[in-house]
């Protein structure tokens, strides 16, 4: 039998973990896992899919007897530990590192081609 009340528990566990990661005030399972978007997994992103159809059933009575509980534990689970898994740090610090390698590489490009115009011009 499927528990709807238990089910809603798990969508507003689920979305309070997503808001307090990601420091977000509001907004459904939907517009959280846009919000998280490429730092999620794919796989995590799916389970959120099916947890949405899975609501979507739960708002109707006799639609609810379609779903089971034990098979929507799943998708809270990948949910979960791909949130869990997620180091905003770790983020940030590897777009930071992007950048600088980015600009270094400009910079030698360019100096390469500040000295081969130099000895082009025969200045050095």
């Amino acid at each position: 039998m499927f528990d709807v009340d238990k089910f809603r528990r798990d969508v507003e566990r689920t979305e309070a973990a997503l808001r307090a990661k990601f420091h977000r005030d509001s907004g459904d399972l939907a517009s959280l896992m846009r919000h998280a978007g490429r730092r999620l997994p794919p796989r995590a992103h799916r389970a959120a899919e099916e947890i949405e159809r899975a609501q979507q059933l739960a708002g109707h009575p006799k639609l609810a007897k379609q779903l089971d509980q034990d098979s929507l534990k799943q998708p809270f689970r990948r949910i979960d530990a791909a949130v869990a898994a997620y180091d905003g740090k770790d983020h940030r610090k590897g777009l930071l590192l992007g950048v600088l390698s980015s600009m270094a590489f400009n910079v030698l490009v360019f100096v390469a081609l500040l000295i081969a115009f130099a000895r082009w011009q025969g200045l050095f």
